[in-house]
């Protein structure tokens, strides 16, 4: 099968937290890229496809918080799509998957959109 992925996806193991409507649901952040990432729940929790939320994680001792889109869903694991990000927290993100990937340094450029700084 041929991954359309049109960020690096790094896997790695942190508590996250789901913030929807005035439901909070905690979970083990499974992968992240620039464009998302997915979060497997410790208990059930049928967050709708298409529903706006908020995530927030913690990697290298850097507190994230980001809204997001519900882009698949199951009862125990949802994969998320970044919305609205700032330019700021956008680069801030970048420096911290940087940090984490084996990815050769050439091929982490080709996909980032935004300069770190």
């Amino acid at each position: 099968m041929i991954e359309n992925r049109k960020y690096h996806r790094i896997n790695l193991t942190a508590d996250a937290v789901v913030y929807h409507l005035d439901s909070l649901y905690e979970g083990i952040l499974g992968s992240i890229s620039l464009g998302g990432a997915s979060i497997n729940f410790n208990d059930s929790a049928m967050i709708p496809q298409g529903d706006i939320c908020y995530i927030s994680f913690d990697i290298y001792d850097t507190p994230m918080k980001c809204k997001v889109k519900i882009v698949n869903s199951t009862v125990y694991r949802v994969g998320v799509a970044f919305v609205d990000m700032s330019y700021d927290h956008s680069n801030m993100l970048a420096e911290l998957l940087m940090k984490l990937t084996s990815v050769p340094e050439s091929q982490q450029f080709d996909n980032l959109l935004f300069v770190v700084t």
